[in-house]
């Protein structure tokens, strides 16, 4: 992420305060921050991946190149939830234990990875992109 303070960030939008979209615990932290990108994929990604106990065939009159895989929260799921089951694999990166986790690309975000990074309150989440 480009150098910025958190209140600079929550005003230009380059970061999203989770506090009203549901913040996870990660790795005993909470996970309170994302980047405004991240927010804006996640967002656009939850209809598809609130589908999880619903029938098939209602979720493909929703979205007919649906699949069993796109199902990976309850449709009463938050953004926060949806993030966790996507950084439920997430791990250390090689520069240090602690100092940032990553995922492989999730299909459902556009094939990117994400990226999670201390924050000094919890942690933050982001594409590598927006580092």
């Amino acid at each position: 992420m480009t150098q910025v303070t958190y209140t600079d960030g929550l005003a230009d939008g380059s970061l999203v305060d989770m506090d009203g979209w549901g913040v996870i615990d990660f790795r005993g932290l909470p996970l309170n921050r994302v980047s405004g990108t991240l927010y804006r994929a996640l967002k656009g990604a939850f209809g598809r991946a609130a589908t999880l106990g619903a029938p098939a065939e209602e979720c493909r009159r929703s979205f007919p190149d649906w699949t069993p895989a796109d199902a990976v929260v309850p449709f009463w799921a938050n953004l926060g939830e949806l993030l966790a089951a996507y950084l439920r694999d997430a791990s250390d990166d090689e520069e240090g234990p602690g100092s940032l986790f990553t995922t492989a690309p999730v299909a459902a975000l556009g094939g990117r990875p994400l990226w999670v990074q201390p924050n000094g309150t919890g942690y933050t989440a982001f594409f590598p992109e927006d580092y």
